[in-house]
């Protein structure tokens, strides 16, 4: 891509990436929108979801860029990336990945409706869906080869470098397997919707989770993440009826059905429920305290340097509360998320 080139397209990047926060389609909109698009309009459409990491309706676009020209690798590279990045299935982007490789190129244009090929990527994404399939061996193949292309300053050239360091130790730890088995926690906890971030009560007989489904209610049915078309994070609880088997979840009374909202830690005595959450794009911490028989309304975690304008995504308390450890990408430390305490 030449420089004027280059330019031309960060810019158009920029634009209409910025637009497309304001004027997000729905999925029916996006759906009839791709019966009716040009190529050009699919493949700009296209690049701003995936930029945007809005890939379960970049996949609406890329399966009728697909239909169009089944055999093009850059829209095959568009379809593995939203699928690998989309589903927990990534074994499914392995197939559109294989034809993308088959043909890449230094020079791919992301907004161009004539590339034909796939970006050089293409390797280190298909490494990636290998090796979340433990198909170790090709995943290194694919790595090296991606780092064999020498894209400088490249993002993704130190992820590489140590996915090929967990897939040898994988190998390694692979020989010798552990014995252990893996149990479900059952219906009532687990449902077809994700559930995740589980904090188990000092007793063990409580479970807060967050959850990504339709209310009992119903109060969320029309409530959906635009980015990947689910519902938005509720934080639950669960009770050991018996001492033995997890009694119905129940919905915390602060969770709004329009707002994400993530358990973290709790307290020892749990009058304390810690929650992650993000209003402004850089992600707080709060906490909810439990009063008169109920969890009161969300407020920050109200201690000097812990929230501040960087993102800070987790907190661990001590028994005494007195001692709290957090979490921050904050300028300072040795890069990415560190771990602070503060006493």
């Amino acid at each position: 891509m030449n420089t004027l080139k280059a330019l031309f397209s960060i810019f158009l990047l920029l634009a209409v990436s910025t637009a497309s926060l304001h004027a997000q389609f729905t999925e029916q909109q996006l759906r009839d929108f791709a019966q009716k698009a040009s190529k050009r309009e699919l493949v700009e459409r296209n690049s701003i979801l995936l930029m945007d990491g809005a890939f379960f309706q970049s996949l609406i676009l890329a399966d009728k860029l697909l239909e169009l020209e089944p055999d093009n690798a850059n829209f095959n590279y568009r379809k593995g990336l939203a699928l690998l990045h989309q589903s927990s299935n990534h074994y499914l982007a392995k197939p559109f990945l294989l034809k993308a490789v088959e043909r890449t190129s230094k020079n791919y244009d992301l907004f161009n409706s004539k590339e034909i090929n796939a970006p050089f990527d293409s390797y280190f994404y298909l490494g990636r869906c290998l090796h979340l399939s433990e198909e170790l061996n090709e995943a290194i193949e694919y790595y090296e080869a991606y780092l064999a292309k020498q894209v400088k300053n490249s993002d993704l050239n130190p992820k590489c470098e140590l996915f090929i360091k967990q897939c040898e130790v994988a190998k390694e730890q692979i020989k010798y397997p552990k014995q252990y088995e893996i149990i479900n926690l059952g219906a009532q906890i687990n449902t077809e919707a994700p559930e995740y971030a589980p904090v188990i009560s000092l007793d063990g007989l409580a479970i807060y989770f967050t959850s990504r489904r339709l209310r009992a209610d119903n109060s969320n049915a029309n409530i959906k993440e635009p980015l990947t078309n689910m519902y938005m994070e509720d934080v639950y609880v669960s009770i050991k009826e018996d001492g033995l088997n997890w009694g119905e979840p129940q919905l915390i009374d602060f969770c709004l059905p329009e707002r994400n909202e993530a358990t973290v830690a709790v307290s020892s005595d749990e009058r304390n429920v810690y929650i992650y959450k993000d209003d402004k794009g850089n992600g707080d911490i709060f906490f909810s305290e439990f009063q008169d028989g109920r969890f009161k309304e969300l407020q920050p975690v109200d201690i000097a340097g812990i929230n501040t304008e960087y993102w800070e995504p987790h907190i661990t308390v001590s028994m005494d509360g007195n001692v709290k450890y957090f979490s921050s990408d904050r300028p300072g430390g040795f890069g990415g998320r560190d771990i602070y305490r503060v006493v």
